[in-house]
């Protein structure tokens, strides 16, 4: 299989995912996952996103990478009734999340070390 291949298979998964967490059981005029009585079940969400997750995380704080990556996923999960899948992407929200914990990481190093 090439890799384009792959790359179309891996979106269209991901998609067929967020469309099939966002709905409410087959209803079409379903409400978001945060305002129904369903939650988000954000491991299934995060689970193609890991690899992806965990190299902006390096890339963000390359010295902590992986304990930001755990930050991460720990704020992603205890959070995810604030995530609404219709109206958010699931990437541009992990990032934010990724980018505020590692200023919080930073200011915790620097104040370590007065």
């Amino acid at each position: 299989m090439s890799i384009t291949n792959k790359l179309n298979n891996r979106k269209q998964y991901r998609l067929n995912t967020a469309k099939t967490l966002t709905r409410a059981k087959g209803s079409v005029n379903s409400k978001p996952m945060a305002e129904s009585n369903e939650p988000v079940n954000m491991r299934e969400l995060l689970a193609p996103e890991v690899d992806w997750l965990r190299a902006e995380c390096r890339k963000i704080n390359s010295k902590h990478g992986d304990d930001l990556f755990q930050e991460v996923v720990m704020r992603a999960i205890k959070y995810q009734n604030s995530f609404n899948a219709d109206e958010q992407n699931l990437q541009g929200w992990l990032y934010t999340i990724a980018k505020n914990q590692s200023k919080t990481i930073e200011a915790k190093i620097k104040k370590e070390a007065f």
